[in-house]
């Protein structure tokens, strides 16, 4: 676990005595102020993180993400008031300060405490009127040994059986430890190796610059086997001879030790060190490269040259002429390195997908759209306000799609690997089933529930996305690595997914305009919705069906058995069977128009827990996309699904005996056509 490695770094900090070396140029340095090129070549800088390459800033955004809450920060005053949206700090502003300036990103307020239960046990002190508030590292630093210790102890429960507080505790001491690797990683830079009187270094290392017998980390690690072969023999000679004459020769290797120590327990962050193999897709550290020192290791000149001028990075930046030169040459090398291997070619697309806030705009332009759509229903003969309606809400889906396009480019993926992928793709099918029925049926209803469930779908993904605050294009758990089940059985079942939930969506109208008796005279009207959700409930059938079918083949090639009673595996098959019993029931006139909403939402809540409920039970072959906080969100979605098919049943009751209520006939032939 992370919370036990930091505490074999915290005591290796104690013993020996270090701090943040990079406080040299603090207070010569403007918060925040990064020029643009400065920001966009340390951004476009390849990283390996999750298990894949990505850019600079993606690993930024998502780091801030997690310690910060949001992406985003304001800095404060003295007084604690915030300086204004001019001095808001973006990813990678924020993440360079911690890099380069950790004295002043040590003052950024930045670490969130939202339970006076949690401030007291790690021993801080809120005001009376606060439930949430927001700390700084310094102000968060006297409590450190408190808060590391609870969270270690809470590190050692399953996820269901942690209290909010103890879970509250260990994610606000994962957030420290990862901005401690921020701030302490340069650390090793601005330390040099003083050999002193020890002959044996100078003789091995040479002189030194300018005859400064002073050496840096990638200087001793180009020297390791001569090094270990001149400890080794020095070992032999203090073993015969005693060590007093060699006092020289000690003290400078317990330095050096010392120092490689140093690098090992700090420079662990960033793995921006390329191999020189073209088959080893690890890159490492100068962490790693340290910690192979001991055991015979020669360095390839490259990983050293990537180092050292790693090196001259984070000594420079006192100098902003020598930093900007220094960082093009890092940049220079790490982008031709990553290119000949053939990993930085979607970088570029990465860095696009996430400047542009895309999805975040498509969440905007479907709350609009919706909107327009509210509005049309004032002036229904307005011919130019309903193409504008219509407009309005393919703009957003035509970004969705591009999107979800661009996210499988990046990664030479079907649409969807992950639980948030699900989300985007999942809204874009409701949207655009939505829309070809608005096509068929022209009544508006297809429109408007599309742009509610597009706006909706786009707020859950994004709110899943601040909650989980993990890069959403991860790389893959072992069963789901395989690009042909992906394209097959996963989008077909979303499809399915996506069919209940339009289906509920369109059940929603009914039973709330019966409820308020919009358009009361009008039976025809409410056929033509029931009708939307029969047809829906076929379609869905189908995709659910094959889906769960294809499932079990995938079952049998990754686990030997075509079915084994999974919570996932029962989840599809109940699907199946409400979406079966709808079908059925109807056909058998044991329920009519209002029975089929109330079926269409009670399949949509059993939709709801094969997609997300499985995962958060933590037990099965597919609870591998639990995330901690989701289950509030699916009580409320079954809490919504359940009072509206409440509603739906107390308007039964007080219709049934109504001579004006609409006929339950869906195939009355003197219905008026539904699509003028």
């Amino acid at each position: 676990m992370k919370i036990i490695h930091h505490v074999i770094i915290t005591c290796l900090f104690l013993t020996l005595g270090l701090t943040s070396f990079s406080a040299h140029a603090a207070s010569e340095h403007s918060a925040g102020k990064w020029d643009d090129k400065t920001l966009a070549q340390f951004g476009e800088l390849p990283i390996l993180d999750g298990g894949r390459i990505k850019p600079m800033s993606t690993f930024a955004q998502f780091a801030m993400l997690r310690i910060n809450g949001k992406r985003s920060y304001i800095p404060v005053d003295s007084a604690g008031e915030e300086l204004g949206r001019d001095a808001k700090m973006g990813p990678m502003e924020w993440f360079l300060d911690c890099l380069f300036y950790p004295e002043i990103a040590r003052e950024y307020k930045v670490f969130i405490i939202d339970n006076t239960d949690v401030a007291t046990a790690i021993g801080i002190e809120l005001k009376s009127d606060d439930q949430r508030a927001r700390f700084s590292y310094n102000e968060l630093e006297g409590a450190r040994a408190e808060l590391f210790g609870r969270a270690q102890a809470a590190s050692k429960l399953s996820n269901t059986e942690r209290s909010y507080q103890e879970s509250a505790i260990l994610a606000l001491a994962e957030a420290v430890y990862e901005f401690e690797s921020f701030i302490h990683y340069f650390d090793f830079a601005h330390t040099v190796l003083d050999a002193g009187e020890s002959r044996l270094i100078v003789k091995i290392l040479g002189e030194g610059v300018d005859g400064k017998k002073q050496y840096t980390l990638p200087e001793i690690l180009a020297n390791s086997i001569e090094l270990q072969t001149g400890i080794a023999a020095l070992g032999q000679i203090i073993e015969s001879e005693g060590q007093e004459k060699y006092m020289a020769e000690v003290t400078a290797m317990e330095s050096m030790a010392q120092m490689l120590n140093l690098a090992e327990v700090t420079a662990f962050a960033l793995r921006i060190i390329p191999p020189v193999d073209a088959d080893n897709d690890e890159w490492t550290t100068p962490s790693e490269l340290s910690a192979a020192f001991f055991k015979g290791t020669e360095y390839p000149q490259e990983e050293l040259d990537v180092l050292s001028q790693i090196v001259a990075l984070g000594t420079s930046v006192e100098n902003d002429l020598l930093f900007k030169q220094k960082l093009d040459t890092l940049h220079g090398t790490l982008v031709g390195r990553a290119t000949e291997r053939n990993e930085y070619t979607q970088i570029p697309l990465e860095i696009k997908l996430y400047d542009s806030k895309i999805l975040a705009r498509t969440q905007v332009f479907f709350i609009l759209s919706f909107i327009l759509c509210a509005i049309s229903w004032l002036s229904l003969k307005s011919k130019w306000l309903n193409r504008a309606s219509i407009v309005s809400v393919i703009v957003p889906l035509g970004m969705l799609i591009v999107a979800i396009t661009m996210r499988c480019i990046i990664r030479g993926r079907p649409p969807i690997s992950t639980l948030y992928e699900t989300v985007l793709f999942i809204t874009a099918t409701c949207v655009l089933v939505a829309l070809f029925m608005e096509y068929i049926n022209r009544q508006r209803i297809g429109l408007s529930v599309g742009a509610f469930l597009g706006a909706l779908g786009m707020f859950i993904a994004n709110r899943y996305e601040i909650i989980n605050q993990q890069d959403t294009m991860p790389s893959l758990v072992a069963v789901l690595d395989t690009n042909f089940w992906l394209a097959t059985h996963v989008t077909i079942i979303n499809i399915g997914y996506a069919a209940t939930m339009l289906a509920a969506g369109i059940s929603h109208v009914y039973i709330l305009g019966r409820l308020f008796n919009f358009k009361k005279d009008n039976p025809a009207y409410y056929r033509s919705i029931t009708r939307m959700v029969y047809g829906v409930t076929c379609f869905g059938l189908i995709f659910a069906f094959v889906g769960t079918v294809l499932g079990g083949i995938w079952a049998n090639y990754s686990w030997g058995r075509f079915w084994g009673w999974d919570p996932k595996e029962n989840g599809a098959a109940l699907i199946c069977i409400c979406q079966i019993a709808l079908l059925h029931a109807k056909a058998g006139g044991y329920i009519k128009q209002m029975g089929i909403h109330i079926v269409a939402l009670f399949t949509a809540g059993v939709t709801g827990f094969s997609w997300w409920g499985v995962n958060l039970l933590g037990v099965g072959l597919h609870s591998y996309g639990f995330t901690e906080g989701i289950w509030t969100a699916t009580y409320l979605f079954w809490a919504v699904l359940g009072v509206v098919a409440l509603l739906g049943f107390i308007v039964y009751l007080r219709d049934r005996k109504k001579p004006s209520t609409p006929t339950e006939d869906l195939s009355d032939a003197g219905a008026p056509a539904i699509a003028k």
